[in-house]
């Protein structure tokens, strides 16, 4: 089904928008084409989009998050309404987050007592994540954690040779973790791939979840990039939805307002994604707050960014675009 034409609001989303981007380009050089962006991204608020059809009992869903957190972000609701089916999930995850300095700045001046390499943060979010996904009700044999390095999936996943990459920030050029798929696997795109495509056949999703390959952050776009990748060596015939969770300062507004809608922001109104919107219970979102919780080293550092995904809705779209490794 076609997603309906998004309609425009008078007050602020059509005109008003556009003549205050232009405002701002042509008025604050540097940042005026950041604030034009931002400005315009309210412009998509009114967009309609069609029903995401839940999840059946017959269902399989396997969601693969870049970090930590990503999965509570765009999925959170999905998951509770696909385990209430009593459907399966299983959520897996690419890195354990080894590469947030921010978090690290965060938690080492909180407690400048204790402090904690990236790598001992990284096994606390591994912790985090098991807590989140048992708040959504998805149990710890159903987590899969692969431990590939924060930040620098993307060149992995370009890299013509079959020499491992070291993480640039843990040192590591293998997975480190205990709680691995693969404790010792090599950072090589050909290790990657074949674990999630061994996943794939172990778990034999129905549907498939992985962030944009547009999403901004260079690790959400090897996800998807490393899960098509997957998908073609098994031949899997699941569809591979999408969610996205970086793209300039959006979600707009900022901060923790579930009295309202997720909306694309406005570039993502082009036709190459058609997106589809799940309409989340009173429940449902208060369970979704709740799973984010459990994400503290997170919260602890960007609380505002993290609670703008608290909405009315989760958005997944289709991909129709292309996008080059």
């Amino acid at each position: 089904m076609p997603p309906a034409s998004p309609s425009r609001s008078r007050s602020f989303s059509g005109f008003s928008s556009r003549w205050l981007g232009a405002t701002a380009r042509a008025f604050v050089p540097f940042a005026g084409p950041i604030l034009a962006d931002h400005l315009r991204n309210f412009a998509a608020r009114d967009a309609v989009f069609p029903a995401f059809e839940p999840p059946k009992n017959s269902d399989s869903l396997l969601i693969l998050s870049p970090h930590p957190d990503d999965e509570i972000l765009g999925c959170a609701g999905l998951i509770q309404r696909a385990k209430a089916a009593g459907a399966r999930v299983e959520i897996a995850f690419l890195t354990n987050g080894d590469g947030s300095k921010t978090t690290q700045i965060v938690l080492n001046a909180r407690s400048w007592k204790r402090r904690q390499s990236l790598f001992q943060i990284a096994q606390g979010r591994q912790l985090e994540a098991l807590e989140a996904a048992r708040r959504v009700g998805v149990d710890a044999p159903n987590v899969h954690f692969l431990g590939f390095p924060d930040g620098a999936c993307w060149p992995l996943m370009r890299a013509q040779n079959s020499q491992p990459i070291t993480s640039p920030t843990t040192g590591f050029s293998a997975v480190p973790y205990e709680r691995a798929a693969r404790k010792g696997a090599p950072y090589t795109r050909e290790s990657l791939v074949e674990i999630l495509a061994n996943l794939l056949e172990k778990t034999a999703p129905t549907q498939i979840f992985t962030t944009h390959p547009l999403d901004t952050h260079l690790d959400h776009k090897a996800a998807f990039h490393a899960l098509e990748a997957a998908k073609t060596r098994v031949q899997s015939a699941a569809p591979l939805w999408v969610f996205l969770v970086h793209y300039g300062i959006w979600p707009v507004p900022n901060g923790f307002r579930p009295d309202l809608n997720l909306w694309p922001p406005h570039p993502f109104l082009d036709g190459q994604t058609q997106w589809f919107s799940l309409e989340l219970s009173e429940a449902e979102i208060a369970a979704k707050k709740h799973a984010l919780k459990a994400h503290a080293t997170q919260l602890a550092s960007t609380p505002r960014y993290l609670h703008a995904f608290v909405r009315q809705n989760e958005l997944f779209g289709k991909w129709e675009g292309t996008a080059k490794m």
